[in-house]
């Protein structure tokens, strides 16, 4: 299908595809794809809760999906491929991960550290 693509490669200072900070935020249908620096995520949500990412393809990045000190975050209908660390990393956060597809990342589907 077709979606909005949020395409990094190649930018210099752009290293999350979308950064949800806020709460009750929903992302979906998008692509997001080649934030592949060292701090790089193709979606981050990094603080909030009530935050969604749906029906999404997050794919060749060096993080999929990063969750960081937020609560009740949703993660559904996804597709998280082919990133070079985690397919999701999630820490100091609770939330729901369900009905997603995740695979061959490089590191690990999930990390909880």
């Amino acid at each position: 299908g077709s979606a909005p693509v949020l395409d990094g490669t190649g930018a210099a200072n752009w290293t999350k595809g979308i950064e949800i900070t806020g709460a009750n935020v929903t992302a979906g249908n998008l692509y997001a794809t080649g934030f592949s620096s060292e701090a790089g995520a193709g979606i981050s949500i990094s603080a909030g809760s009530g935050n969604k990412v749906i029906r999404s393809r997050v794919y060749g990045n060096y993080q999929g999906v990063k969750i960081d000190h937020t609560s009740s975050c949703t993660i559904r209908n996804c597709e998280i491929y082919n990133n070079s660390q985690d397919g999701i990393n999630m820490s100091w956060s609770y939330g729901l991960i369900t009905r997603n597809t995740i695979r061959n990342n490089s590191s690990n589907p999930f990390s909880f550290p």
